[in-house]
């Protein structure tokens, strides 16, 4: 690509980040019932742990009271695996009652829609919940679980397949934190994946799930006080906006992201860690 293609190219994608409505994701739990290699929120090395109810609650009240909230536009309650959650029909309730203006959507690899009680499709359809479903190459009728959501009158979407090639990235870490912040923040995979968890708010998944690859490895990419917003501290939407449209001290872990094939992990460090020099 010449350099005059490039400085466009450049400028369109800086322009679409900037316009991008704000989402927030709420991170309910890490822990998954699919094994996939360099999982952007570490979930083969989480353990069973989940959100408790009254600090996702107290979390939603106070994002959506503060200065121009209405400007966030998409809540996602995602994992993990969300369906894991021993609350989900509870997160549904709260997602509407304290965004009624905005889009929700539970993000789910599907695989436990056929076991989800009437509760659940019922709090789906009142609250106009969208089912964001995410393919897997694994032994599992897809085409089943898009039907239950059409018996059940509920919205649905494909997300993502990740049977596809090219579909699946790896973001690779860099253990000495050499790269430029910059450079890292606008060739983000994760860009505008806003992130609550542990009652902060992070600008990707990466910054805030990376204790699990710390815990598990004994590494050291350390979270700094930039790297994310205390979600009491918040009370303007600016304040969001400049967290997710620059970098953050962390940006210094993250080499540029690569396709990959979907494959199982097998826990090592060289799914997410890279050590090449």
């Amino acid at each position: 690509m010449n350099p005059v293609a490039k400085l466009v190219r450049a400028f369109r994608t800086l322009s679409l980040r900037l316009t991008t409505p704000i989402r927030i994701e709420f991170n309910l739990t890490d822990y998954c019932n699919l094994n996939c290699k360099g999982c952007t929120h570490y979930a083969p090395l989480a353990g069973e742990e989940y959100t408790p109810i009254a600090e996702l609650e107290l979390n939603m009240r106070h994002l959506s009271s503060i200065r121009r909230s209405r400007e966030i536009r998409q809540i996602y309650l995602i994992g993990g695996e969300t369906l894991l959650y021993p609350q989900i029909n509870n997160a549904i309730s709260l997602a509407r009652h304290y965004f009624p203006w905005a889009e929700i959507s539970i993000f789910t690899n599907a695989l436990l829609l056929p076991r989800m009680d009437d509760e659940f499709w019922e709090l789906c359809r009142k609250n106009d919940t969208i089912i964001a479903i995410t393919r897997y190459p694994v032994k599992f009728d897809y085409d089943c679980a898009v039907s239950i959501c059409e018996r059940n009158h509920v919205r649905h979407s494909l997300f993502g397949d990740r049977s596809v090639s090219g579909s699946f990235f790896r973001v690779r870490l860099d253990p000495e934190k050499r790269q430029n912040r910059w450079i890292a923040n606008f060739r983000c995979y994760s860009f505008g994946c806003l992130t609550v968890s542990d009652n902060k708010l992070f600008p990707c998944p990466q910054s805030a799930c990376v204790r699990h690859l710390n815990k598990r490895f004994g590494t050291d990419f350390s979270i700094e006080k930039g790297d994310y917003i205390p979600i009491s501290d918040i009370t303007d939407i600016r304040q969001i906006r400049r967290l997710r449209n620059h970098p953050i001290p962390f940006c210094g872990y993250c080499k540029k992201s690569l396709p990959t094939p979907y494959e199982l992990s097998k826990r090592v460090k060289n799914e997410w860690i890279d050590t090449n020099k």
